[in-house]
């Protein structure tokens, strides 16, 4: 994301950047939804991202995002507004999220 944060201010300093994202790896890879939600808002926010639209595809998925999303807010509440990377890693991976199964996509 800090690559697509570079580039966008190049081309377009005085312009917002905005990320489409979603579940990318959670279907055939059966990746934890929660999980890529948390990791995916984490790093837009690392990365100094302005937006970023996060596609859940069914309804029923917004629970997962909204999961994810949580962690993350009580994670960054407990470390602190500017943790050290080393110690959200270590919270992420204490919360010991499950490897799935692949959808068959």
């Amino acid at each position: 994301m800090k690559a697509t944060e570079a580039e966008s201010r190049l081309k377009a300093p005085a312009e917002n950047v905005e990320i489409h994202t979603g579940f990318w790896g959670c279907g055939a890879f059966g990746g934890d939804r929660s999980l890529m939600t948390l990791l995916q808002l984490l790093a837009a926010r690392l990365a100094g991202i302005d937006r970023l639209v996060f596609y859940t595809g069914a309804q029923s998925e917004v629970i997962a995002f909204e999961d994810g999303r949580s962690i993350l807010r009580c994670l960054l509440e407990k470390l602190g507004p500017e943790p050290p990377l080393s110690n959200v890693v270590k919270d992420i991976v204490d919360h010991n999220f499950s490897w799935g199964i692949s959808d068959g996509n």
